[in-house]
């Protein structure tokens, strides 16, 4: 993504957090064995581990939408090239899904 800055809704960090630590419940090392991807409209925008002194044993993606309602959709497709690096406005919705990477023997 080429951009600036990147403003996200105030609650959607909190709801996010909220979302992975229950996806995680379930996990060998719970949250601290999560790698964490975050896409915005298909594109990597970030990936980290919560822990990086803990195996990985899944991941966590956290896929993002650009906010189509900001006053920003409705200039034209040639205003919006010229401000490409600007600010870029995330929808207050998400999509979180958890990747296992490993099986138990009891699955």
């Amino acid at each position: 993504l080429a951009a600036a800055e990147v403003l996200v809704p105030a609650e959607l960090l909190a709801r996010a957090a909220r979302q992975l630590l229950a996806l995680a419940e379930a996990e060998p090392c719970g949250a601290r064995g999560a790698a964490v991807i975050v896409d915005v409209a298909g594109r990597r925008l970030a990936a980290f581990k919560v822990d990086p002194n803990t195996l990985t044993t899944h991941e966590i993606h956290i896929h993002l939408e650009h906010d189509s309602t900001n006053w920003t959709s409705l200039l034209p497709q040639f205003l919006k090239n010229l401000t490409r690096g600007g600010t870029i406005i995330i929808s207050p919705q998400f999509t979180i899904e958890r990747k296992k990477l490993f099986r138990s023997q009891a699955e």
